[in-house]
């Protein structure tokens, strides 16, 4: 059985829970892992990626590079993924 403390589970989180979020698109200026690790430290809590622009392959390098970001920063982050929806003109 796996000896699992509390202290462990809560390590990197903030005492006090803040109940503002903040809300960061991501895009080819903020897509480096020290940007990301810099977002994070600054209190980015949740990562859009703008499914509008760019292929889903460059979406999928910048959502590996926000994991990495977490893991070196041990800090959580929400992805939010913003779809192309239909167009009204």
């Amino acid at each position: 059985m796996a000896n699992i403390q509390v202290d462990d589970i809560l390590a990197g989180t903030p005492a006090v829970q803040c109940k503002t979020k903040i809300v960061c698109t991501l895009g080819p200026k903020s897509a480096e892992l020290c940007i990301m690790e810099d977002l994070l430290r600054a209190g980015m809590s949740v990562a859009r990626f703008n499914f509008s622009h760019g292929s889903h392959e460059y979406h999928q390098g910048t959502l590996n590079t926000l994991r990495q970001a977490m893991l070196n920063t041990r800090l959580m982050c929400a992805v939010l993924l913003d779809t192309k929806g239909p167009e009204i003109r």
